[in-house]
């Protein structure tokens, strides 16, 4: 299996690595660079890790911290990506590890991986975070890394630490709660309880094979409404088209026949919040709290379909149950990422809205990577909506 390979590889490939050069730097020999791309191309896909068992992920997982552990800390980065996509599907490969984790130098982008880390872990890091920990190596335990991992756990220990506000002695802590919360997803409310900004149900959004446009499925991309956005005037458009009476819907908790999240292309592929203003029969109206003055009558020239030729109906419909709602979290290219529920898979910062009405984050419903639906395009389309006030918006974010 290339991913088993991949370690005796970079073994070769140390040969010729200057250590204090970053292992993905430009200025490698190119025949060493050629072999990193290459690699990361294996060790980072998410299909690879899909049909894995957990028996031969454990034997992954300390096949590579054994690696690690001999390098140094020369291949942390290569082994965070490897770790990662582990923690991301098959994470119960790595109980008993989250120790030996701890020592390496993966960085606070890779929190993540110690989201399944028990107390025993936790409280070593509040020890460590206390600077009572028998430990003191800023090398091989990193502040920022630390917070993140706490941040992923988030059990009511680190919810209580974190609404503190600053509850540990050590450092600056230059990464704000707020954010380290969100790159987790969840915030604290007002009485200081965890509420998650995703679903924990996800599944896959695939091509329609059959092309028809009137197929049935419980969610699918959807197509041009008659409101219009009152910014530009184009007809927005229905990202997702969903039938909240399909019981795998059931976790929206919502009583109704039909949803739409709806879109302008215009503006918001320019980076614009268009809010939206929903029911649950499958309306949807264009919001006044999107705060622009509407325009009285819609423009002539604009044509819905020219511009955006991926906005045709039912493109994508809903594919399978991903094993866990991270499963595409960090993941190095955008293809196969469109999901319906789950985690939303950044490219940027996390950028969660809040509602216009109530000023409470709105929660992550969905994701369409351009991709999915457009060959040779760049960029994920990410679904938030507000069931209380019956708000959604709908961001665009692309590297």
């Amino acid at each position: 299996m290339l991913i088993f390979e991949a370690v005796e590889a970079l073994k070769e490939i140390k040969k010729e690595v200057v250590t204090e050069i970053s292992i993905f730097s430009s200025r490698q020999p190119p025949k060493v660079r050629f072999m990193l791309q290459s690699m990361l191309v294996h060790i980072a896909d998410v299909e690879t890790y899909r049909e894995m068992s957990l028996a031969t992920g454990k034997v992954l997982v300390e096949k590579w911290l054994w690696f690690l552990e001999q390098e140094g800390h020369l291949f942390d980065e290569l082994g965070a990506i490897v770790l990662n996509r582990v923690s991301c599907t098959i994470p119960q490969a790595l109980e008993g590890q989250y120790m030996r984790l701890l020592r390496r130098s993966f960085g606070a982008a890779y929190g993540n991986i110690f989201r399944l880390a028990d107390a025993e872990v936790r409280d070593h890091i509040l020890a460590f975070l206390e600077d009572n920990s028998p430990v003191h190596n800023q090398h091989e335990y990193e502040e920022q890394q630390m917070l993140a991992a706490l941040a992923w756990i988030g059990d009511q220990v680190v919810q209580a630490r974190f609404a503190m506000g600053k509850p540990f002695k050590k450092g600056s802590h230059n990464l704000s709660f707020q954010s380290l919360m969100q790159n987790a997803g969840w915030e604290l409310t007002a009485q200081g309880q965890r509420r998650d900004l995703y679903y924990h149900s996800c599944f896959s959004l695939i091509l329609n094979e059959q092309g028809n446009e009137e197929v049935s499925s419980p969610v699918k991309t959807g197509r041009l409404c008659e409101e219009r956005c009152r910014g530009c005037g184009r007809h927005l458009f229905a990202l997702f088209d969903c039938d909240l009476r399909a019981p795998v819907l059931s976790f929206f908790s919502i009583h109704g026949s039909h949803l739409r999240m709806a879109m302008c292309p215009t503006c918001t592929m320019m980076g614009e919040l268009v809010y939206i203003d929903v029911d649950w029969d499958g309306s949807v109206y264009w919001s006044v709290d999107t705060g622009e003055d509407p325009i009285e009558e819609p423009l002539e020239d604009l044509n819905d379909w020219e511009d955006m030729p991926a906005l045709r109906p039912a493109v994508l419909v809903l594919g399978t149950s991903r094993p866990t709602p991270y499963e595409t979290y960090r993941a190095h290219t955008q293809e196969g990422l469109s999901q319906f529920g789950g985690f939303p898979s950044w490219i940027q910062t996390p950028e969660y809205p809040l509602c216009p009405k109530c000023q409470q984050t709105m929660k992550f419903v969905g994701q369409c990577a351009l991709v999915d639906i457009l060959p040779q395009t760049e960029g994920i389309l990410y679904a938030f909506l507000c069931v209380e006030c019956k708000k959604a918006v709908i961001t665009f974010q692309q590297s």
